[in-house]
């Protein structure tokens, strides 16, 4: 009687087994494979079905947390001189508050980075220097070169942008200004502090994640067309004025990993014209010149939110300045190609 009810409770057990291997099967098979945020795969996304779209601007909720990569590469040459740089960061950025006229306070912290730079010595005419930084490379972090860098890997800033994706404050900077200062932070007059704490701010934290951030309507709203446009006026070495018209286009809504995203084409024309008031004593005559520039980006459209963006830009001057009281000529010429990558991790 023993080994008869044994053997009926090993058929039970297997019985009950293979039932919940069944179920767990039938849930795997139920989990949606994730499917990366690239150009290709959106394009061939099903269409989401119910949803109008009638305006676009950055809303996250409290407490999400995302991860990005973003790579800037430019290449400039001026005057036959070539030079080089190539910029990635990883960052953490994590919502703290939505404030009451919408704008959003966040935290950013750079996890690591990576820094190529080849171009002419300033100091030895002729000469070619390179520099190769890579935060999580242990043996880089007692070279005095690389200071600066490891003050900003791990450090962490608040940023307060509007949800139009305008960054207009970013706090946080005196200890990583601190750190790099070391022992020499209270004979720096502050004067330089402000000046190294602008350029800490502006290279790192804020061109970074301005770049992350899609370009909004004016407004919030979008009308049946789904373009809308963005002008800025900004001056150029203080003797150019550059106009930049950026015209955007909102493809179809597709769903994909439960969200409704769409691609967002961009288009760059400018106008390059010489300032009223150039500096006394110089002459200037603008040859020739070239601005152009194209992006694509796939969008949350539900949150405003980046999941993948691409920009290049390339600008071309020809110029001649001719100093007055002197007579010396000098011929100018500049490329810049810039190609920028925002990619959402997770």
């Amino acid at each position: 009687m023993v080994k008869q009810s044994f053997g009926k409770g090993i058929i039970l057990l297997l019985i009950i087994v293979s039932f919940i291997a069944s179920c767990s099967d039938s849930q795997k098979s139920e989990v949606k494979e994730f499917i990366p945020y690239t150009i290709e795969n959106v394009k061939v996304a099903p269409k989401a079905e119910g949803i109008s779209v009638k305006s676009l601007y950055y809303a996250p909720k409290v407490g999400e947390k995302s991860s990005y990569k973003l790579v800037q590469i430019s290449k400039v040459e001026r005057n036959s001189v070539q030079m080089e740089q190539s910029i990635t960061q990883y960052y953490t950025k994590s919502i703290i508050s939505i404030k009451p006229d919408s704008s959003i306070e966040m935290s950013l912290k750079i996890d690591s980075m990576r820094i190529s730079e080849k171009g002419p010595d300033q100091a030895q005419p002729g000469k070619i220097v390179s520099l190769q930084f890579n935060s999580e490379d242990s043996a880089s972090k007692n070279k005095p070169e690389y200071k600066q860098y490891y003050a900003i890997v791990g450090s962490q800033v608040q940023i307060l942008a509007s949800k139009l994706g305008r960054i207009e404050e970013i706090i946080g900077l005196t200890p990583i200004i601190n750190q790099i200062l070391g022992s020499k932070k209270d004979s720096v007059p502050d004067k330089l502090k402000e000046n190294l704490a602008q350029q800490i701010k502006t290279q790192f934290f804020q061109l970074p994640l301005q770049q992350e951030f899609q370009t909004y309507p004016e407004t919030g709203k979008l009308d049946a067309s789904k373009k809308w446009s963005r002008i800025d006026v900004l001056p150029m070495s203080g003797i150019l004025t550059v106009k930049n018209t950026v015209n955007y286009t909102m493809g179809s809504i597709k769903e994909m990993n439960g969200k409704k995203v769409a691609i967002v084409d961009a288009n760059l024309t400018a106008e390059i014209s010489k300032s009223k008031e150039m500096p006394k004593g110089l002459q200037f005559t603008l040859n020739d010149s070239k601005f152009e520039g194209k992006g694509i980006t796939i969008v949350d459209v539900q949150t405003g939110s980046t999941l993948y963006k691409k920009n290049e830009v390339f600008t071309m001057i020809s110029a001649t300045m001719k100093e007055l009281a002197s007579g010396i000529i000098q011929a100018v010429s500049q490329k810049i190609q810039t190609t920028v990558t925002v990619e959402l991790l997770h």
